[in-house]
């Protein structure tokens, strides 16, 4: 069935926010990383300096 024809169903709305959810949380856990590599190479460079 055409989605204009029976429109937007529950269904519809739940497989969106998932979809939305995991993008948001691998965005976040990609951040996070990203901020402890940076975080653990200046801990590391200040020591051995």
């Amino acid at each position: 069935m055409n989605l204009k024809e029976r429109g937007v169903t529950v269904g519809d709305l739940l497989i969106i926010l998932i979809i939305v959810i995991s993008t948001i949380l691998i965005f976040n856990k990609a951040n996070d990383n990203d901020k402890k590599s940076n975080l653990y190479l200046t801990s590391y460079n200040l020591h051995n300096t």
